[in-house]
């Protein structure tokens, strides 16, 4: 009964929440580019490394790449094709959730979830 209700707050609160989201982003478009870190150019290189990263998770799930290893397993085993290797540090995937999976794998990930 509950779940109804909520699935029926979500029907109603979706048409609203999304165009404001919408025209939020519109208004406040050029405040977001000037912040540190929304560099157009390092989202893409960004999305390259989660991309990067998510195929490592998938061919090492169980016991992931080890410590460190990433840097290492990205030049060699998934080339990078919007960063240039040699002046990007790769080191890490820019992100905590996909690093831990694949210092880890799926399973230490999971163990060390908060």
């Amino acid at each position: 009964m509950l779940a109804v209700v909520w699935q029926w707050r979500l029907a109603l609160a979706l048409p609203v929440v999304v165009p404001a989201a919408l025209w939020l982003l519109s208004r406040w478009g050029n405040q977001l580019d000037a912040l540190p870190g929304t560099n157009p150019a390092n989202l893409i290189g960004r999305a390259d490394l989660w991309g990067r990263a998510l195929l490592a998770i998938h061919d090492f799930p169980l016991s992931g790449v080890g410590l460190g290893m990433f840097r290492r397993l990205a030049l060699l085993y998934y080339p990078f094709f919007d960063i240039d290797p040699v002046l990007a540090d790769v080191g890490h995937a820019h992100n905590a959730f996909l690093q831990m999976a694949l210092d880890f794998g799926i399973l230490g990930w999971w163990l060390t979830w908060p």
